[in-house]
């Protein structure tokens, strides 16, 4: 289900009479890129190609349109035809929203069909690509004005949290994979809950192809209102083999100390500390076109830890953040993108075996932020917050503190007696 990316040319116009030899038509271009680029409009851009048979095209006609990003593609609600010489390689459009609302964008698909013309054959070769975007938010009150609608939603669960378990803090493991954005994650969270669009990174992040950064545990406490979330970033679980299961299960059983490294995990842990009240799952949607059948196995093994967290005691609440959602709505050429996007999740929520997972992106310094991404992400902290106000991790704690009491008491007593009779 994905547009064709190459449309047959019709018959040229002014060809041969009927029985000579066919002119030859200019081949399709290949559409390399369409960029987006904000206020300023798109950028397409394409490569001529010259195939046997095709002739060299003497200009390029492209045709924008722009559609409903939830629609069927059937109409578009603007569009624009432009020429270009046969020197041409790009060609940038104006978003049809630019006059009129400079705070942001609405959101739209794109499809770009460039065609190669040439005197002889003005009907030629067509190439056509598209992109998908969310609705984007420029401007810092735009942004900050979009967050705070979302807020309430986060409130109402941490004061649910705070009736229940009597403290105004929660701890959030976020485990994931390499180069799945972990860290960029977390700093798109601070951004969230500060409503500070412009604030730097505070977690290290590391371009993909490199080495992780995340080489040990690194916390990071943020304000929300009277509520206070501690985000444990952890290095990276990208498969879970003996040595990486223990060490997850360490995780989810006991209290590690910040700065621990993977590998002592079991070493440092310590039911005399809490574990955390929760965790989130990090997925790069891009990781998982490329690698399904890896990351079902890994999804499926990563859930079974969480569902039988402390040796089968606990179920520890956890959900899913899907990250990358823009590189997957720009490279998609389904003609319902959001249909697909559903269809990807509804993939994960099957091997991740829970319902509660989102698909977002990490909003970085200066980057346009979208609406949709903003309640996706205060929909995952809020079933973060109710899953684990259900759910406590840390009963196995106190058991194991008032057993180890109680025997330590008995053990006095037990001196005691012994004293008194040798007396």
């Amino acid at each position: 289900s994905t547009l064709p990316e190459k449309e047959p040319p019709p018959p040229c116009r002014g060809g041969p009479p009927l029985g000579m030899a066919v002119l030859s038509v200019p081949a399709a271009p290949k559409v390399v890129l369409i960029e987006m680029r904000g206020l300023e409009g798109i950028v397409v851009r394409w490569i001529q190609t010259v195939g046997e048979g095709s002739t060299a095209a003497s200009g390029f006609r492209i045709k924008i349109e722009y559609f409903d990003a939830h629609g069927p593609m059937t109409e578009a609600f603007w569009a624009g035809i432009a020429q270009a010489g046969a020197a041409d390689a790009a060609k940038t459009f104006r978003h049809p929203d630019s006059a009129c609302c400079a705070g942001g964008l609405r959101a739209c698909i794109v499809r770009a069909a460039v065609t190669a013309i040439s005197e002889k054959c003005p009907e030629g070769a067509t190439t056509a690509r598209q992109i998908t975007w969310d609705s984007q938010l420029y401007g810092v009150q735009e942004i900050r004005g979009n967050l705070k609608k979302h807020w309430e939603r986060l409130e109402r669960a941490c004061r649910e949290f705070t009736g229940s378990r009597q403290r105004e803090s929660m701890r959030v493991l976020i485990v994931g994979g390499q180069h799945h954005g972990k860290s960029s994650f977390v700093n798109h969270l601070k951004r969230c809950l500060s409503g500070e669009a412009d604030t730097p990174d505070e977690m290290e992040t590391a371009p993909a192809g490199l080495s992780e950064n995340t080489h040990e545990t690194k916390s990071l406490s943020l304000q929300f209102g009277f509520f206070t979330f501690e985000f444990i970033d952890t290095p990276a679980f990208s498969t879970l083999n003996a040595e990486t299961g223990e060490a997850l299960e360490a995780l989810l059983a006991s209290g590690i100390p910040d700065g621990t490294r993977r590998k002592d995990f079991s070493k440092y842990g310590s039911l005399l500390r809490a574990p955390p009240d929760a965790a989130i799952v990090v997925l790069s949607s891009m990781d998982w076109l490329s690698r399904k059948s890896e990351l079902q196995e890994y999804m499926q093994a990563i859930s079974i830890k969480f569902k039988t967290a402390s040796k089968g005691k606990v179920a520890f609440p956890y959900t899913v953040a899907v990250t990358k959602r823009d590189e997957f709505l720009a490279e998609t050429q389904a003609p319902r993108p959001h249909e697909a996007m559903k269809r990807l999740l509804n993939e994960i929520r099957e091997c991740a075996n829970t319902e509660k997972v989102h698909m977002l992106a990490n909003m970085k310094e200066r980057s346009p932020w979208s609406s949709e991404v903003n309640e996706e992400t205060f929909r995952l902290l809020s079933s973060v917050v109710t899953f684990a106000k259900n759910q406590d991790t840390q009963k196995q704690t106190w058991q194991y503190v008032w057993s180890h009491f109680c025997r330590v008491i008995v053990a006095v007593m037990a001196g005691c007696a012994d004293t008194r009779r040798h007396v």
